[in-house]
């Protein structure tokens, strides 16, 4: 499946996740990444990944010829690695090359 192919499914999940009230959960070498797409108005929960964005925005990394990054920004995470410790996170960018596999729900209490 082509990078292009795959960042497509994953986006697909992560908002079909979304409209039904799931988490995404996306597998990589490091674990599995269980989390949701920044809200569309993000209120000041998300204050701090908010300005992370715009200074990064800022710092225009960008060079001619460059192809776009193809990541999925992912908050309110929960990682769990393959031995099974958790990490509870704000927010992750998660590399389209990297991911073994996508799905969605949530977490059983």
């Amino acid at each position: 499946m082509s990078t292009t192919k795959k960042f497509d499914l994953v986006g697909d999940i992560a908002f079909f996740a979304r409209e039904t009230d799931n988490d995404i959960a996306i597998s990589t070498a490091a674990g599995t990444y269980i989390g949701k797409l920044l809200p569309d108005n993000p209120d000041e929960t998300y204050d701090g990944i908010k300005n992370f964005l715009e200074f990064r925005k800022n710092l225009n990394h960008t060079f001619d010829g460059d192809e776009p990054l193809e990541v999925i920004l992912l908050v309110d995470v929960t990682l769990v690695t393959s031995s099974n410790q958790t990490m509870m996170i704000p927010f992750v960018y998660l590399f389209i090359d990297q991911i073994i596999g996508v799905s969605y729900g949530k977490i059983q209490d």
